[in-house]
């Protein structure tokens, strides 16, 4: 038994000793694991790109984002992204492409 703290772990675990044209083998048998299934992420893979960051949406600004979605058929998050970088343009804190 091995443990952590108060709590033991115990593993099963099942022995035997084969003998297979005079070579002695010793076989362990484990009784069957549960396959660990994750949970689908949604949305895109992410890229490893840029500094992921939250913000909080008052309605009338939710709603703003949801009608510019709905007119360009994307994500909140591509929204978002390009709400900001035409205000950085107009701006000229960032240079158009």
């Amino acid at each position: 038994m091995f443990g952590i703290g108060s709590s033991p772990i115990r593993f099963h675990v099942r022995l035997q000793r084969f003998r297979q044209n005079g070579n002695s083998d010793i076989r362990v048998f484990m009784p069957k694991q549960e396959t660990v299934v994750s949970k689908k992420r949604r949305g895109p893979a992410p890229t490893g790109k840029g500094v992921p960051i939250m913000v909080r949406l008052q309605p009338d600004m939710l709603a703003g984002v949801d009608q510019f979605v709905a007119e360009h058929d994307v994500s909140r998050p591509e929204a978002v992204r390009l709400i900001i970088r035409d205000w950085l343009i107009r701006h000229q804190v960032l240079k158009a492409e």
